[in-house]
């Protein structure tokens, strides 16, 4: 009985994290001052590694830290060499969104991060063309849409 419980807050805290990601996305998009990116960037930072303790939190000790390690490098990244950070949390995303689908998890927020991740790497190299600029806008919409689509759904499963 208390492992269900844990397994619905730990759930809770996932779906609000996909829709703090995805508002994030949507409201704080590439048009943003660099200072808001950056903020964008270590939020996300902060989120990978809530993340992580939750994984430690469920004994998965590998996950766990991997995640722990990633945060604080996307934090430290975020105020130092931006597009490094973008690169970092690109490839992130894009490794949690295959292995959401090839595991058939979350299929929406598994798609919204591989959107998302190829968002950020796309940033790395092309955020100062025009075209590459109206993509990003796009597809960062694109991304927050699914993440708190998903997010929403898996407050309402509730």
């Amino acid at each position: 009985m208390a492992k269900s419980k844990k397994a619905s807050s730990n759930e809770l805290l996932y779906a609000v994290a996909l829709i703090i990601m995805g508002a994030m996305l949507l409201f704080g998009g590439f048009g943003s001052a660099q200072s808001i990116v950056n903020i964008v960037i270590m939020a996300f930072g902060i989120v990978v590694i809530v993340l992580g303790v939750m994984a430690l939190l469920a004994k998965s000790l590998i996950v766990g830290v991997v995640e722990i390690a990633i945060g604080i490098i996307i934090i430290v990244l975020a105020w130092t060499l931006t597009w490094v950070a973008f690169l970092v949390a690109g490839i992130a995303l894009i490794v949690y969104g295959v292995k959401g689908v090839y595991n058939k998890k979350n299929l929406l927020s598994s798609i919204g991060m591989l959107v998302a991740g190829g968002v950020l790497i796309a940033l790395c190299f092309g955020s100062k063309d025009n075209w590459a600029y109206q993509i990003t806008n796009i597809l960062f919409y694109v991304a927050g849409g699914f993440l708190m689509l998903d997010g929403v759904l898996l407050l309402l499963k509730k």
